[in-house]
């Protein structure tokens, strides 16, 4: 389960899967750190921006880049996530009626 929150320029996504929740709170344009759910204390940095219905999160933790991209619609939102090595993987969210 997901769910997103917009206040201005400011986001919270959150997400549930088996008894784990996640949180990733950012502004656009300002650098944020998290741990991006790793169940750990391994932190990332990133930054956020906004082009047209998609929001690009870039991060880096340690040595690994990665590229989160958000594509919003009326029926809820994809998110495909660019991580080192080449690895990619794509999720669908739906509204909840």
């Amino acid at each position: 389960m997901a769910s997103g929150v917009q206040e201005g320029d400011h986001y919270t996504f959150t997400s549930t899967v088996a008894a784990k929740a996640s949180v990733l709170q950012f502004t656009l344009g300002q650098e944020f750190v998290t741990n991006y759910g790793y169940g750990d204390d391994r932190q990332a940095k990133g930054i956020a921006r906004r082009d047209g219905n998609r929001i690009i999160l870039q991060g880096k933790g340690g040595e690994s880049e990665t590229t989160v991209v958000y594509s919003i619609d009326d029926e809820g939102f994809d998110a495909v996530f660019n991580g080192p090595n080449g690895a990619t993987a794509t999720r669908r969210y739906r509204r909840l009626s």
